[in-house]
């Protein structure tokens, strides 16, 4: 995944959702954010391209490089049209257990057989969230710092069942745009 050619998605855009979608919007070729609230989706695209403006008035990106950052992110209400050929989805929820587990268990059905699923929790273990999953190789914890489009560390953290391979992928990805596991 360290090249272009991937999509992403990112459940919840909320305050660390809006920034993780940034930080992969970096290197995917797309990313989609769901929310369960179309205003939510407004405020994350708003705090994004303000963000951008930031770091183009700073010398950090070009105009053009921020318009295609831009460009690469879309919002939607709908977790299937968001999750559709992802090849790596984000949960960024409101830290409740329930909710989490309830999202987990549609993301699996959701998401192709290959696709990593990421958890942005903070203090909620990954095996706890998906102990019930039947595929608890293919998820891992990616816990970022605030704000997470510009703090360079990501902790990176494993279920019980959680393969290798799933580990490799997650944190390649995550240097890839520019993070440090």
């Amino acid at each position: 995944m360290s090249d272009r050619g991937f999509r992403a998605a990112v459940v919840g855009a909320g305050l660390m959702g809006h920034g993780i979608a940034h930080v992969l919007a970096q290197r995917a070729d797309s990313v989609t954010m769901y929310d369960i609230s179309q205003e939510a989706l407004e405020l994350a695209d708003a705090r994004i391209r303000d963000t951008l403006d930031c770091l183009v008035e700073h010398g950090i990106l070009t105009q053009s490089q921020a318009a295609e950052t831009a460009e690469r992110i879309t919002g939607t209400t709908d977790l299937g049209e968001a999750v559709e050929g992802a090849s790596v989805v984000v949960e960024a929820s409101p830290e409740d257990m329930a909710l989490k587990r309830r999202l987990f268990t549609e993301l699996e059905a959701l998401v192709s057989p290959g696709a990593i699923l990421a958890s942005n929790s903070s203090g909620m273990s990954v095996g706890d969230m998906t102990g019930h999953l039947a595929h608890q190789e293919r998820v891992v914890g990616s816990h970022f710092f605030l704000p997470a489009q510009v703090i360079p560390l990501v902790e990176v953290s494993r279920g019980p069942r959680t393969s290798d391979e799933t580990m490799e992928r997650t944190i390649e990805l995550w240097r890839s745009c520019g993070k440090r596991p």
